[in-house]
């Protein structure tokens, strides 16, 4: 984060020594970013414009952070199809048959 820019961000967590604390940095980040997506109703274009690049036709930044978030939701949903397999036969076990 570029605390020039974004100072404001840090006043609840004591203003700018706080930078490189990881929890104030990661919520300054993430309302940065809430900002950019209301303004350009437009997840790609908001990181665009938090990682900073001028050039138009570099989307590197916003195309891994969604590869990303793809990659977590398939984890989630492997954990999820888990648990629901594991519940299913932890019924059957406990059911006379």
């Amino acid at each position: 984060i570029m605390p020039r820019y974004h100072l404001d961000k840090f006043e609840a967590f004591g203003g700018l020594k706080s930078v490189f604390d990881p929890e104030a940095n990661i919520t300054a980040g993430a309302k940065i970013i809430k900002e950019y997506t209301v303004r350009t109703r437009d997840v790609a274009e908001a990181l665009q414009m938090y990682v900073g690049t001028s050039d138009e036709t570099d989307y590197s930044y916003p195309n891994k952070v969604m590869a990303e978030l793809q990659r977590l939701k398939q984890v989630a949903k492997s954990f999820d199809t888990a648990a629901r397999t594991a519940q299913t036969e932890s019924r059957s076990a406990r059911t006379p048959g």
